[in-house]
């Protein structure tokens, strides 16, 4: 027992230093800021340089409210009158994607835009206003599981599912 313990004492010490070995340091990742800048700009800031390092523009006008997507390289951003989603990717710095919401007869304000992990659909959260003659109808909220490839509304829910809320 006590050559075990004497053996166990002895190689310890080298395994903490093989241990340490293996580690290496980690890879200093720059800094930045992604800011929006208005009326239709989203610009890359790195605070080490203080300095802008990229901008992109949106196609449709005025962003009213942004998302990121799971893995951070893509950002979600509600334009055109809030009836439309531009997709930016943050590493090619450029617009990759749209998805207009919009439908005839109808004022649709996107509110929110989900991504389920994957990238492969989103929850979108519209408010609609039905266009009479003389007046506005406005309806309940509605989420919409979205179709990114399709570019297609699969379904349309009063709420989220109860496992997500």
């Amino acid at each position: 027992m006590k050559r075990c313990l004497l053996l166990l004492l002895m190689l310890m010490p080298l395994a903490v230093l093989a241990q340490e070995a293996e580690t290496e340091a980690p890879v200093a990742k720059r800094a930045y800021f992604w800011l929006r800048m208005w009326p239709d700009f989203l610009v890359k800031y790195d605070i080490e340089k203080d300095e802008e390092v990229a901008r992109i523009q949106a196609k449709h006008g005025v962003c009213h409210g942004i998302t990121y997507s799971h893995d951070e390289t893509r950002a979600f951003l509600i334009t055109g009158k809030q009836s439309k989603v531009e997709v930016f990717d943050l590493i090619a710095n450029a617009v990759i994607e749209e998805h207009d919401f919009a439908e005839t007869g109808w004022l649709i304000r996107v509110d929110d835009v989900n991504e389920i992990p994957g990238g492969k659909r989103w929850y979108v959260n519209i408010d609609r206003v039905k266009l009479e003659p003389d007046h506005y109808k406005i309806e309940k909220s509605q989420w919409l599981l979205y179709d990114v490839e399709e570019k297609k509304v699969i379904k349309r829910m009063a709420e989220l599912p109860s496992a997500i809320r």
